[in-house]
């Protein structure tokens, strides 16, 4: 109840406060509700929509809804990794405003711990790219972008509010406000959500419905982000972001009695210095600093009392130095990149503290030729763990083919992607003798664009070498080990569309993704190994998923599905996860107050009220009801 009082106190605060010069209502004309549809520069990027970000409180939701990627969620209250075109959760890079953010002790993020408003602008570029952005970008990048406040400088706050039928409560805040030299981004997220939900127990006789236990989680954070215009050549950003997440983690439903938890706390700043010192030439400046910390705790009920497993404590830290240098010509473009990398890590389970350097030379040049043809190559150096590790890539685009708005690109690029700290140094069981993995990768893209319709095709083909697994060293001891065992060939197909039409005095939407994602482990580990010529786990061949809008004035309905094929959780491919299909609608209605907008939007998920897994015996919530309320005041 505390919750619903301290929104409707917010509300009218700020109403009053934004809104007590505007002391008359003036009618306003009908607006036309439209999804403005961004182009990224690359033809193998794809930009998510502010509506569609609004339109969501987690970003693996987002991104499992607005694009071809899939995600493991290890049930409520657990973490959430992802699988970008059949690789693991390693060889995604996710960058915010330039800053890696992935754990390079775990070697991934988890998308669990990042509010949607954690950026202005979010970017997906499909494939690999270590040659442009280093280690762990072998299956694709996602960047998590602020928009340059100066570009419009009006003082803007904007909040949402979110109420869930699983007992959840998801508040955001952002402000943006300054004069002509100096602009600030406020940025604030709170979740509490309870994941009160039933499910099917189905390791139980008859199937019993039972409620979701031991899976509260509460998260929040505050980004406050810097601009300073020094002169008109000459910018200075600073962004600073601290995260944290206390929640309990729900147990398998074979077995009720864990009652494990989970702390996280992450602290995140980027300052930044850039220059142009003509028409010519830019020098860039960073210095970033990413520090995490867990701590995980295992229980078990015996009784009354919960008797602890494991309690694992971990601090990790990483610290980027970058400088850019870039010129523009006629018909040239070259940027060169210098980085040193600190990455840090103290566990108990490695005996010691660990750390290791890494430095790197990144050289880009691309060639404007004839008819509307570039070629673009990128080579990178790197040292590290006391070897040299190369990348490189060269893409062709045309531009106009056949028809103005047709436009093709190919891409060859050679791929590096370094183990983990854990891999490296867990005890027992860490193996510093790692080789970093090694890929190929051939890429096509065409994309067709007509006004405000996109339609883009990628066809990928990919060889993985060194492929890092853990498996037990030897049967005598049991011990887990990891190993450069595998070769993996990764192939697929992937249609990303986008239409608006207007039909008389409605307007409709279209958003339609379809993947076909094959990771085929090709070496044989053993003499009997069964995996040869078989599906990685967890990766869905088959995915698709469509978002159909319909508008009228002020007030839109929504449809969308989501469509999951196989998930094989055997490397036999002898057991699996089934398909799933599950629909969801959407009401919303926006109110127009002079320059301030206010929303409201009613949402239900998983219409059918399906049981669904991501991971065997980690159930997800059935239907869910939301709520959603948001306000962009204007000063």
């Amino acid at each position: 109840m505390k919750q619903y009082i301290w929104t409707i106190s917010f509300l009218l605060v700020f109403f009053n406060g934004w809104s007590h010069p505007l002391t008359d209502t003036v009618k306003v004309n009908q607006v036309l509700i439209v999804i403005k549809t961004d182009e990224p520069k690359k033809l193998n990027a794809l930009y998510i929509s502010n509506f569609l970000k609004s339109n969501y409180t987690s970003l693996s939701d987002l991104l499992t809804n607005a694009s071809t990627i899939s995600f493991k969620n290890y049930g409520a209250g657990g973490s959430s990794t992802i699988s970008f075109r059949g690789t693991n959760a390693n060889h995604t890079k996710v960058l915010w405003n330039g800053l890696s953010i992935g754990s390079s002790m775990l070697g991934l993020l988890d998308f669990s711990t990042i509010p949607t408003n954690s950026s202005d602008k979010i970017e997906i570029q499909y494939g690999a790219a270590s040659a442009e952005y280093g280690s762990a970008a072998m299956g694709g990048v996602i960047l998590l972008n602020t928009n340059n406040p100066f570009e419009n400088n009006s003082n803007k706050i904007s909040f949402s509010q979110t109420y869930a039928s699983t007992d959840a409560a998801i508040s955001q805040l952002n402000l943006k406000f300054g004069k002509e030299k100096i602009r600030s981004i406020f940025t604030l997220n709170y979740l509490n959500n309870q994941n009160h939900y039933r499910f099917s127990n189905y390791t139980q006789f008859n199937n019993p419905k039972q409620n979701q236990i031991n899976a509260e989680v509460k998260s929040g954070g505050i980004i406050h982000q810097i601009y300073y215009q020094l002169n008109s050549r000459s910018l200075f950003t600073l962004h600073s972001w601290y995260q944290e997440s206390d929640r309990n983690i729900g147990p398998p439903i074979f077995n009720r009695n864990q009652t494990a938890y989970q702390l996280d706390h992450a602290l995140r700043n980027i300052a930044t210095y850039s220059t142009i010192k003509n028409s010519f030439h830019r020098y860039k400046w960073t210095l970033g600093h990413n520090r995490e910390y867990i701590r995980y705790v295992n229980r078990i009920k015996a009784g009354a009392t919960n008797l602890e497993l494991l309690n694992s404590k971990s601090t990790f830290d990483a610290i980027n130095f970058e400088f850019s240098y870039g010129r523009n010509f006629v018909k040239r473009n070259e940027q060169i990149n210098l980085s040193s990398i600190y990455e840090g890590a103290s566990i108990a389970d490695y005996g010691k503290y660990q750390y290791r350097f890494r430095n790197s030379l990144a050289i880009n040049e691309e060639f404007i030729l004839k008819n509307n043809w570039t070629i673009d190559f990128i080579n990178r150096y790197e040292y590290a763990l006391r070897k040299n590790l190369f990348a490189s890539q060269i893409s062709f685009n045309k531009k106009n083919l056949l028809k103005k708005d047709l436009a093709i690109g190919l891409w060859l690029s050679k791929n590096y992607n370094l183990p983990s700290l854990n891999d490296l140094y867990w005890q027992p069981g860490g193996n510093p003798s790692l080789l970093a993995e090694q890929g190929l990768e051939l890429d096509l893209n065409v994309k067709y664009k007509n006004k405000s319709d996109i339609i883009s095709l990628n066809t990928y083909y990919g060889m993985i070498n060194n492929w890092i697994l853990w498996q037990p060293a030897a049967i005598e001891n049991g011990i887990w080990t990891p190993q450069n065992l595998r070769q993996v060939n990764i192939y697929g197909l992937e249609l990303i569309a986008t239409m608006n039409r207007k039909l008389g005095a409605f307007y409709f939407h279209t958003n339609y993704n379809f993947s076909i994602n094959h990771a085929i482990n090709s070496k044989s580990m053993s003499l009997n190994d069964q995996s040869v010529g078989k599906q990685l786990i967890y990766v869905p061949i088959n995915k698709s998923s469509l978002l159909l809008k319909l508008s009228h004035q002020n007030t839109w309905f929504q449809y969308s599905f989501n469509y999951n094929g196989f998930r094989y959780t055997s490397s036999d491919n002898k057991q699996f996860l089934p398909t799933y299909l599950l629909h969801d609608i959407a009401l919303g209605h926006l109110f127009l107050h002079q320059q301030n907008q206010y929303q409201i939007l009613f949402r239900i998920e998983n219409i059918g009220n399906k049981n669904i897994e991501s991971i065997p015996f980690r159930p997800l919530p059935g239907r869910v009801y939301s709520i959603n309320l948001q306000l962009y005041l204007n000063k």
